[in-house]
């Protein structure tokens, strides 16, 4: 289970809530400056204004920060936000083991970038997420559609131009970005292989499975430009 045998049990870091100046509050109602409410709010504020972030991020943050709090609340531990630490956050992380990696990553992005403006507004002097160990996502293999699902999608299209661009992406596995940067040139003169330049200029040969070259050959029987670009848009300019 992520994290527990890292994590200090939220009963044996009770007791720790240090004065902040005045006490630091439990009650969302009461503040004293340094807290976590006024300082959310005020975080809120920054992205609306200062990083025009969209209302949903604004709500999503909100909802992750409210959630960090009721959990500091419920166990009386600090929400003065100088005396929040690692172990803090590190506990809160082990408190949603039961949710999705994805889903815990989110909420340690939100206070991730909650506690790097506050150290870049000089409230707190260190970002206390940071070094906190994150769960991994579950890497899931792709999953590629059948040769049913490939032979009817191939029929559903209406131009040899589109067929023979649904050809080369399901029998190479090229990149959307290098199948519309292709030139005639990249083809080899029997359409055997084609020379793709990928990330970082990056150049490879892949080869060209034979049931793949019909659709080229039409496209090419039928292409009437004398431009570069292997597949054009209806404006006679290279698709993107």
């Amino acid at each position: 289970m992520y994290g527990v045998g890292a994590v200090d049990h939220p009963d044996a870091m009770k007791g720790r809530h240090m004065n902040c100046g005045n006490e630091c509050s439990t009650e969302i109602a009461a503040t004293d400056g340094s807290d976590l409410f006024d300082f959310t709010e005020a975080f809120l504020t920054h992205l609306r204004g200062y990083r025009r972030c969209a209302e949903s991020t604004i709500t999503a943050y909100r909802g992750d920060l409210s959630r960090f709090a009721r959990f500091l609340q419920a166990r009386k531990l600090p929400t003065c936000v100088e005396e929040i630490t690692h172990r803090h956050i590190r506990a809160f992380a082990a408190s949603l083991s039961d949710k999705a990696p994805a889903t815990i990553n989110r909420n340690l992005d939100a206070l991730s970038s909650f506690f790097t403006h506050l150290v870049d507004t000089g409230v707190v002097d260190v970002n206390p997420v940071k070094g906190v160990e994150r769960p991994k996502r579950p890497r899931k293999l792709p999953r590629s559609a059948s040769v049913e699902q490939c032979c009817a999608i191939m029929a559903a299209t209406s131009t040899e131009r589109d067929r023979a661009m649904l050809a080369l992406l399901m029998c190479t596995g090229i990149r959307r970005g290098e199948l519309l940067g292709l030139d005639v040139s990249d083809l080899a003169a029997d359409l055997s292989e084609v020379k793709i330049s990928g990330k970082g200029e990056r150049e490879r040969l892949m080869p060209i499975p034979e049931q793949c070259r019909w659709a080229l050959n039409a496209h090419l029987g039928q292409r009437e430009s004398d431009q570069s670009a292997l597949f054009l848009n209806k404006g006679m300019q290279q698709s993107c």
